[in-house]
């Protein structure tokens, strides 16, 4: 049984109005989720699991929604996993 997501601080990149959760799936992979206070009601899902082969970890959880935080800043709620290889 995998644990309900956790509320955390969103990256700086991220608008301070924000809200932000993230967990780990029974499969290992991390996942974020940020959604803006002025939510448009548009969702994007973004896995990214390569080019590295090693395992997933958090922070490039971390690093892929700093990297995308324009969409979040847009209005557009935010879902990212760290998918396992």
């Amino acid at each position: 049984m995998e644990a309900a997501p956790k509320p955390v601080s969103c990256p700086a990149a991220i608008p301070s109005t924000a809200s932000c959760l993230s967990g780990l799936d029974s499969k290992g992979a991390y996942y974020l989720i940020a959604k803006p206070a002025a939510w448009n009601g548009k969702l994007v899902l973004h896995a990214h699991g390569g080019p590295s082969l090693d395992a997933p970890t958090e922070d490039r959880a971390v690093e892929d929604l700093t990297r995308w935080a324009v969409m979040v800043e847009a209005g557009y709620a935010w879902a990212g996993s760290t998918f396992r290889q």
